[in-house]
């Protein structure tokens, strides 16, 4: 197991069955950040996926030479109106994620946040990153397993694991 030090941004740190954690703290709201290791993995569609996948998307190894934090969930309404002093969600309740934004007011998002949490860095992760922590050591095509669509609006494994337009 890989041993870090509580960043400075940390309010409080710990390890659980699911890894390395750390806690920050914007005007009274706590969120979670997940470590995420360095690590090789097959980034691209599977062979479970072709028959639905992107076409250009080929499968190739991909290196992550550093670990990064990732927030454990979305971005919810409770800290996204502590930064951002509003929120503009229609499905309003403090602990869901934080919808009706765009890319850019979500890059506006994170220099705020940033000035408030000083040297906490956060930032969009990319598309390698993302993947990467998605697919959680796994080379199927979810965490959970490989992804069978069974017709419009109908992936079970995603039931459990996503909202989607078979489960909402």
């Amino acid at each position: 197991l890989e041993a870090l030090t509580r960043p400075t941004w940390a309010t409080a740190m710990g390890r659980d069955k699911f890894g390395l954690w750390a806690e920050f703290e914007v005007k009274g709201v706590k969120s979670r950040m997940r470590w995420i290791p360095p690590g090789t993995f097959v980034m691209g569609a599977s062979p479970a996926e072709k028959e639905w996948a992107w076409t250009d998307e080929t499968a190739h190894e991909v290196r992550l030479t550093r670990g990064f934090w990732l927030g454990e969930t979305p971005v919810t309404q409770a800290l996204w109106e502590a930064v951002m002093g509003r929120n503009p969600s229609r499905f309003r309740s403090a602990d869901r994620p934080v919808e009706r934004v765009s890319w850019d007011t979500c890059a506006k998002f994170h220099t705020r946040l940033n000035d408030l949490v000083p040297a906490f860095g956060a930032r969009f992760p990319t598309e390698a990153e993302w993947e990467y922590a998605c697919r959680a050591g796994t080379t199927t095509s979810t965490y959970a397993g490989d992804l069978e669509v069974l017709g419009a609006n109908n992936a079970p494994i995603l039931d459990g694991i996503a909202w989607y337009g078979g489960n909402s």
